[in-house]
């Protein structure tokens, strides 16, 4: 997905709201490649910036998200046309293979629930799906699993089975990672 330099202001000021969003959002949505008629989930639409700037670029696309504020779900379904839906991450409530394009925090594929989070993400993911994290630079320089650690973030998705895994900078402080569910997986 291109946006044309002069067409940021258009998306931004369109309706008279405005999405804002971080550079590293800006490199999530643009190196997602999301097209027309496709499905995306963002899995932290706490302020639901990212999917109302995906509904302004492609008005065409399903735009879902889940939230652990029920305030904030409450007023994301008001405020758009996005599926807002308060729940966990490690208990995603759309079917399995239901999404295109999954976009995640890093906190999310660290920490206690990691695993479980990463599993369901794998499942809601249709094959040939992408998932694209947005991760502090600092989680970036941990590449390699230390003694007595938890896995690093890159490595726990290849384990959950996610191919074409890579990095990228979006600006000096954050990265995203981006990863593929293959053609032929199935959930069970």
């Amino acid at each position: 997905m291109q946006v044309k330099a002069g067409d940021w202001r258009r998306i931004w000021t369109a309706g008279g709201h405005r999405a804002f969003l971080s550079n590293a959002e800006k490199a999530a949505v643009a190196w997602a490649r999301l097209d027309d008629y496709q499905s995306v989930l963002d899995v932290a639409c706490d302020t639901g910036r990212v999917l109302q700037h995906i509904q302004q670029v492609r008005p065409h696309v399903r735009a879902c998200g889940i939230t652990r504020d029920q305030k904030a779900a409450r007023q994301l379904r008001e405020e758009s046309s996005a599926e807002v839906i308060f729940a966990e991450c490690r208990d995603i409530p759309w079917h399995s293979d239901t999404f295109h394009l999954v976009i995640a925090p890093h906190r999310l594929l660290e920490g206690a629930h990691a695993e479980e989070n990463v599993s369901e993400i794998f499942r809601v993911l249709s094959p040939g799906g992408r998932l694209v994290a947005v991760l502090p630079f600092r989680v970036m320089l941990k590449l390699r699993v230390k003694r007595g650690r938890t896995p690093h973030a890159l490595s726990r998705l290849a384990e959950a089975g996610f191919t074409d895994i890579s990095w990228r900078y979006a600006n000096w402080t954050h990265a995203c990672a981006i990863a593929s569910k293959p053609r032929n997986a199935a959930c069970a």
